[in-house]
């Protein structure tokens, strides 16, 4: 009895928390903001356009004194050849909570490129729906996007939140010991200057286990070990 009482508050709690805000980004086909959204762009052009976008924000970044950190896809990119994958259609970075608040100054901000920057206000609800990253159930698990205005595609930025003191975890939820992530490494992606994290191959292991480094042949396109390119498989 005790324990039916358990599940029903904690049920009743998260039905609270599911109407406490609406859904603050809205996107169509998976990887593009719904209100610049023209065509679904193909690779190599998406890739440009994203790698153009990386650019752009670390500028800005910069100059406010922000280091965005290289994550999920793109830092899977990074470790196999120092470029975005080639099916990739989004780039995630990683800041810290104290660096959202520094972009959240710049909140509606238009860029030279026709870029957005836009931070999602639900950003100071710290908890999370989602159990765990492959759940749906938290609708502001994304802190701030940067979108180009011109296709609709996006940089998405989410915070790392101290736990416990010796973790650090996003919305998303995604989990890493800080010594995994600091002290940032200073790198380039397809010739951008970029920050990864301290440990690049345990942030990947604990995100999504050995094969990540290891699994040459991938949706599609096989690992070229002499060039360093991923190459499209033969139909």
């Amino acid at each position: 009895m005790v324990y039916l009482h358990r599940l029903l508050r904690a049920t009743l709690q998260a039905v609270r928390l599911w109407f406490r805000a609406k859904k603050f980004f809205s996107e169509v086909h998976g990887k593009y903001d719904a209100r610049y959204f023209r065509e679904e762009l193909a690779p190599p052009r998406s890739t440009a356009v994203l790698i153009g976008m990386l650019a752009a924000f670390m500028d800005v970044a910069r100059a406010v004194g922000v280091k965005p950190i290289l994550a999920h896809g793109a830092l899977i990119g990074w470790w196999w050849a120092r470029q975005l994958l080639p099916w990739d259609d989004d780039i995630d970075l990683l800041v810290s909570y104290d660096d959202l608040c520094v972009l959240r100054n710049l909140d509606g901000n238009e860029f030279e490129g026709g870029y957005l920057l836009e931070v999602n206000p639900n950003h100071v609800v710290h908890k999370s729906l989602n159990r765990d990253h492959r759940q749906n159930l938290e609708r502001n698990r994304i802190d701030a996007r940067f979108i180009d205005t011109s296709s609709g595609l996006y940089i998405d930025i989410t915070a790392l939140r101290a736990v416990e003191g010796k973790w650090l975890m996003t919305k998303c939820p995604h989990t890493f010991a800080v010594e995994s992530i600091y002290p940032l490494q200073s790198s380039k992606l397809a010739g951008v200057e970029v920050f990864i994290p301290a440990d690049v191959e345990d942030v990947l292991r604990c995100e999504y286990g050995n094969d990540v480094l290891a699994r040459t042949t991938f949706n599609g396109y096989r690992f070229d070990e002499i060039a360093g390119v991923w190459k499209m498989l033969p139909n």
